[in-house]
């Protein structure tokens, strides 16, 4: 959820969420709730999960 990564971070919701369309764009994560206006889930994708395990 893009509120929690913000609270966890300090990191500015808004900028959580562009963030998140960023890299669903690359096929980094996926949102698994598309159709929630808040609250939205995402996973990481084979490819992030790649990238995640090679840093």
């Amino acid at each position: 959820m893009p509120n929690i990564i913000a609270e966890k971070t300090g990191i500015y919701p808004t900028h959580v969420s562009t963030t998140l369309a960023q890299l669903s764009k690359m096929n980094i994560v996926v949102c698994l709730t598309p159709k929630l206006k808040k609250g939205k889930l995402y996973d990481l994708t084979k490819e992030g999960r790649s990238i995640l395990s090679s840093i």
